[in-house]
């Protein structure tokens, strides 16, 4: 295992309405497009990011070729590999040409910032939110992790305005 399971860090996500974030004068820095969770077997913890970022890309509409940006949580070295090979084989995501781009954790991931606990989602959103920020071309990101054993969860974000 090579993660480092604890280290410091702290964050907060306002998640509202447009009109809310208007009227208490709040800075708009994405919008939430679509979402997904999926459960495997705790055997197979780590993989389940895969099949809950092909949900969220049939409820956004999407293809994984449309995504600009992508923050994968990868707590081991080794889940990012069978996300790799599953996302290929069964969904047609190609998840290695993706990193091989640079759109993959292009400021460092988990294993390079931490996994502070209970902040990793929230990291994960600010770091998507502000590489999208950074490349005025970008449309679409996606924010996926793996916890508790078998869960996965997947957000498509949409950068504001596009």
């Amino acid at each position: 295992f090579n993660a480092c399971g604890r280290s410091d860090g702290a964050a907060v996500v306002i998640v509202t309405s447009e009109e809310r974030a208007r009227d208490l004068d709040l800075e708009i820095l994405a919008e939430i497009h679509s979402w997904g969770f999926w459960g495997t077997s705790p055997a197979y913890m780590g993989i389940a990011p895969v099949f809950a970022t092909s949900l969220a890309l049939d409820r956004a509409g999407a293809r994984f070729s449309e995504l600009d940006h992508i923050e994968l949580h990868e707590a081991f070295a080794a889940t990012c590999l069978s996300i790799f090979k599953v996302g290929k084989e069964k969904y047609r995501q190609n998840w290695d040409a993706a990193n091989e781009q640079g759109i993959i954790n292009p400021n460092g991931g988990t294993l390079a910032l931490g996994h502070p606990l209970a902040a990793t989602g929230a990291r994960l959103l600010l770091n998507l939110i502000f590489a999208m920020q950074e490349d005025p071309h970008s449309r679409l990101g996606l924010a996926a992790a793996c916890a508790s054993g078998g869960l996965g969860g997947a957000m498509i974000l949409k950068r504001y305005g596009s």
